[in-house]
């Protein structure tokens, strides 16, 4: 049986992922309540919070007390200020919460009133949960635009399974991962199908949305290649005229670039420039890109990691006869995001489950996946999607339990056929050492450096 069409049970199954949607953000709730004080901001996330924090308590972007009371040894500028080296998007969406936790925390607990406590880290992770839930409806909605509403919600039920955007979600919240899958997802869901009155309202929309994906993560700019190619087509094709095609594009920027201003004023109040990253050239390796690495490597490629990403690829000929234009700006900004990240210094991400970078694309992953649902048999599907499921639960397994290095690149048999003796090796490890041993602790490595692993 075909999947293509709308059946008595599309409703249902609609339903199903609502459900399945709430079901995650309570989990999200739960474990945002629950986790422990030391565990709720891990890793790049302090800086995230510390950009926060700043901002509430001392209003201004010099962040380095901040890093100093969570712990972590702040990077100095010659200027004096500690280096920000991610985006503000995420800080900005805790802002109304840290206000409000700040309030209630001085009226009901003064001692935990520091900025660094669960009164304020808990609204912080529930708000980037909250988006990251937003986005799967949102990617929900394009691709229902595009094909049945059965199908759509196959799609993302299918990428929420066998990717890595649930344990961002639900465990690892803290920080931009779930920030731009809003903001792509919003994007395309202006562009496709956002109803305005005019063009110029339209175009003004998708400035807006831009500029948020720049300040979610930087390299979701690149998604402006889409309404440029759209304005520069339809010049092309005499549906436009060139002023009528400047102005539009000009009143994109202009939007793209107030919403944008945020991060260009913390560029320029720590960097010296509005248009400076703090990515500088012992980071940035612009002439030895690894690509095929970024996408196949044992460490962390996005592709061995998570398949279902690959699989999804399969819709871009489907695409490609129904809008060629769309889906070659789609393989462009892709590829544009794959250059970025093939030459930075850490280009696996280092730790995460999976590449943690691709995040902005899940809405594209998604909409090519239901192109592919739409020729498959409802059989085939849920053949694929057990075996690409069990895989990710099994893959993230046995990096949680650390029968692999959380930061360190594993051996081809770690990445690949291991990970089915997963629940063996767990099988006996509680055998061995009682349900307390199952997981195994990780030593740290003194000798490790980014530039070895990466670079040599």
């Amino acid at each position: 049986m075909q999947l293509a069409s709308d059946s008595p049970g599309s409703e249902k199954l609609r339903k199903w992922l609502v459900a399945f949607l709430c079901l995650v953000f309570g989990l999200s709730i739960i474990a945002a309540i629950l986790m422990p004080a030391e565990n709720q901001i891990m890793g790049d996330g302090k800086q995230y919070f510390a950009q926060t924090r700043s901002l509430v308590f001392d209003h201004d972007m010099d962040i380095k007390n901040d890093l100093i009371d969570s712990g972590v040894e702040p990077t100095l500028k010659p200027n004096g200020m500690a280096k920000i080296s991610f985006a503000c998007g995420a800080p900005l969406l805790w802002i109304p919460g840290f206000y409000l936790s700040d309030l209630a925390a001085k009226k009901f607990d003064p001692s935990a009133a520091t900025g660094l406590s669960k009164w304020y880290t808990v609204p912080a992770r529930i708000a980037s949960s909250a988006v990251g839930v937003i986005a799967f409806f949102l990617a929900f909605l394009v691709l229902r635009s595009r094909v049945s509403e059965r199908v759509a919600a196959l799609s993302v039920a299918t990428i929420a399974l066998a990717g890595n955007q649930l344990e961002s979600i639900i465990l690892d919240p803290a920080n931009s991962h779930t920030m731009s899958m809003f903001a792509t997802s919003l994007f395309l869901y202006v562009l496709l199908i956002g109803k305005f009155r005019n063009d110029h309202t339209r175009f003004a929309a998708i400035g807006l949305t831009i500029g948020l994906c720049f300040l979610a993560r930087w390299q979701e700019v690149f998604f402006i290649v889409v309404p440029i190619a759209e304005l520069g087509a339809n010049v092309i094709r005499k549906k436009l005229n060139v002023l009528s095609g400047i102005k539009l594009a000009s009143i994109m920027v202009t939007a793209m670039l107030i919403v944008s201003f945020p991060q260009l004023k913390i560029f320029d109040v720590v960097q010296g420039s509005y248009f400076k990253s703090p990515q500088g050239s012992d980071f940035l390796f612009f002439t030895d890109p690894k690509m095929l690495q970024v996408l196949f490597s044992p460490y962390h490629g996005l592709f061995l990691w998570h398949p279902i990403f690959f699989v999804s690829l399969l819709g871009l000929p489907i695409l490609f006869r129904k809008d060629r234009l769309f889906c070659c700006s789609l393989i462009i900004v892709f590829l544009m995001q794959l250059y970025l990240n093939s030459v930075v210094l850490d280009w696996s991400g280092t730790a995460g489950f999976g590449h943690r970078r691709f995040f902005g694309q899940f809405p594209v992953f998604v909409l090519l996946l239901g192109f592919v649902i739409e020729k498959m048999t409802a059989r085939n599907l849920w053949v694929l999607a057990s075996i690409l499921f069990v895989l990710n639960v099994f893959s993230w397994l046995q990096l949680r339990l650390r029968y692999i290095s959380t930061y360190k690149p594993p051996t081809v048999a770690e990445a690949t056929y291991e990970r089915f003796l997963v629940p063996v090796r767990a099988f006996q490890r509680v055998k061995a050492f009682g349900l307390r041993g199952i997981r195994m602790e990780e030593e740290s490595d003194p000798n490790f450096s980014l530039y070895d692993v990466h670079r040599r």
